[in-house]
């Protein structure tokens, strides 16, 4: 800056008459309109000075000029009202604006808020229609100047092929590039572009794979429904068949005829007889039933007489009868006779009929057999009568009673018992312990009453580790003095909310004190402990820590009792 201006300026504002030198250096009289103070406006400052015109009366002049100069009230926003010409570049313009808007702001202006707020509206209005016509001039001639350059579009596909091929190989070019990456604007797009890729390159890496979760299977076993068990009923003997004189069977046809198969049902209508002479010595049931009194007719020959019954039985069988009967079965297809259920051996049940007695000479009757089915009639005899063979239920002899399935167990899952939480420290409650050192030692010895106020305090620290412990926290506060400290924290209330909070965040705790030494104060109102700690609790992660230290407390006397008035650890 020269002072040739600055004193046209002086001038122009002692006079109130606009001047060339206002609009050349209008960023020099916005600056100290801005702030009189700054260095770079100091030469204008020291001009208006030397007019003898104050700040005040030379500000509002300056306003004045501006007005009429960028403010008419028939003109519309454009670049006169920044005070620059239309072709003005770009980097002045923000300049000129940002030192319009710093000058005519409403916050400079509050008791002309309404004036200031109209100027900076124009000012606003004016720069956007400066950005908006310089971008379409640049418009304008960037179109131009490629409708000079841009040959005519291809009309053949072979054209096309190589205005296609062409514009391929201008991007392989560096240049196209260059002025790609020149552009703020693109520069700002490739960056986004390349962060966003670099973020999906690196997600995975952050991203911990899920464990896989053990397929629950059900076991088909596991759900067995339950049908009732059929009941069973134990075979028993067919009873003996009267023979018919009339059928007279031959021998060759009874060995034809197989036996049928055997009927698990039983018909109560017809009572059956249990047969004494066979042999069930082997038969053993499961469950016995409770026998009865048999009646006094009953006899049961011995295994002697039954075999000699059937070595009889055996030799009459054999020997040429007169009359063959329905009754007379070979020897030879004598198989092993069925097992009869409980009942019918061992309890006669009582709608049915004694057995035989036996005969004079201690052989009991002849055990036979009778086939199922009767053979055929010759011709010119009369058919048999099956009706007791119809009605009698018959089975084969020699064939146990087929077993019942076995029931198959129900598989039975077991519950998977709930996590028990980790048991809290427990270690043996220890009685205090003291150090090596005197528990009390007075600086006075004649003062046995500090000396007895001073042997309370073993047993206030016993009470502090048990309250500490347990989480009581009146109890725990109750041997705090109402001056009480401990390190940082200056008031009771302090010291309660903090110990409130350590006990909510602990699940459980201990501490221990060792190496206990006790002296009064110098004044021996009061009595000084030291001694050494070590806490072990649970965080609120169930996680065990342990700390260790030293603490210094302090105890005043308050009537009968040793209240705590410092602590420090």
């Amino acid at each position: 800056m020269t002072a040739h201006w600055t004193r046209q300026i002086a001038k122009s504002l002692e006079s109130g008459r606009p001047s060339r030198a206002i609009e050349t250096h209008l960023d020099a009289l916005l600056l100290w309109l801005a702030n009189p103070d700054n260095s770079r406006a100091s030469d204008l400052d020291k001009a208006i000075e030397a007019s003898r015109l104050d700040r005040g009366r030379a500000a509002t002049r300056a306003y004045q000029l501006l007005d009429q100069a960028l403010f008419p009230t028939d003109q519309q926003p454009s670049a006169a009202t920044l005070g620059l010409p239309q072709d003005a570049d770009q980097n002045l313009a923000k300049q000129r604006y940002r030192r319009l808007i710093q000058v005519y702001h409403p916050d400079r202006h509050p008791d002309k808020t309404a004036w200031a707020t109209q100027h900076t509206e124009q000012i606003n209005r004016a720069f956007d229609a400066f950005r908006r016509a310089e971008a379409s001039d640049k418009g304008a001639t960037t179109s131009s100047t490629q409708s000079e350059e841009t040959p005519p579009g291809p009309s053949t596909p072979g054209d096309r092929i190589t205005h296609a091929l062409a514009w391929i190989q201008s991007w392989t070019r560096p240049q196209p590039w260059r002025e790609l990456i020149a552009r703020p604007k693109a520069r700002r797009w490739a960056g986004a572009i390349l962060a966003t890729a670099l973020i999906l390159a690196l997600a995975p890496l952050f991203h911990e794979t899920p464990k896989p979760r053990p397929k629950i299977i059900h076991h088909p076993l596991g759900e067995v429904h339950k049908t009732p068990p059929k009941e069973t009923v134990a075979p028993e003997p067919r009873p003996l068949a009267q023979a018919e004189p009339d059928s007279h069977p031959a021998p060759e046809e009874t060995d034809a005829i197989p036996p049928a198969p055997p009927k698990p049902t039983r018909t109560s209508d017809t009572p059956t007889e249990p047969e004494a002479p066979l042999q069930i010595a082997q038969a053993t049931p499961e469950v016995p039933p409770t026998p009865e009194p048999a009646p006094a007719q009953e006899t049961t020959a011995p295994p002697e007489e039954t075999n000699a019954t059937d070595a009889s039985s055996n030799q009459t069988s054999t020997a040429p009868a007169a009359s063959p009967s329905l009754t007379e079965t070979e020897p030879q297809q004598e198989t092993a006779p069925a097992e009869p259920s409980p009942e019918s051996t061992d309890t006669p049940k009582a709608s049915e009929p004694a057995s035989p007695p036996t005969e004079p000479n201690g052989l009991e009757p002849e055990t036979t057999w009778e086939p199922l089915v009767p053979p055929m009639p010759s011709i010119g005899q009369e058919p048999p009568n099956l009706a007791p063979i119809i009605e009698q239920p018959s089975i084969q002899p020699g064939l146990a009673p087929e077993p019942a399935p076995p029931l198959q167990p129900e598989l039975q899952i077991p519950s998977t018992p709930a996590p028990t939480p980790p048991t809290p420290p427990q270690s043996p409650q220890l009685p205090l312990r003291l150090g090596a050192a005197p528990a009390i030692t007075s600086s006075t010895r004649g003062r046995a009453q500090t000396a007895a106020i001073c042997s309370q305090v073993p047993a206030r620290m016993q009470a502090f580790q048990h309250n500490y412990q347990s989480g009581s926290l009146d109890d725990f506060m109750a041997l705090y003095s109402p001056l009480a400290k401990e390190n940082d924290l200056g008031t009771w209330f302090a010291i309660r909310q903090t110990y409130r909070q350590w006990f909510a965040t602990t699940r459980a705790r201990r501490i221990d004190f060792d190496q206990l030494r006790v002296k009064p104060t110098a004044d021996g109102k009061r009595c000084a402990a030291i001694a050494t700690f070590e806490v072990i609790f649970l965080n609120s992660d169930s996680k065990l820590e342990r700390r260790k230290g030293a603490i210094q407390i302090l105890f005043e006397q308050r009537g009968a009792e040793l209240l705590i008035l410092r602590v420090r650890y």
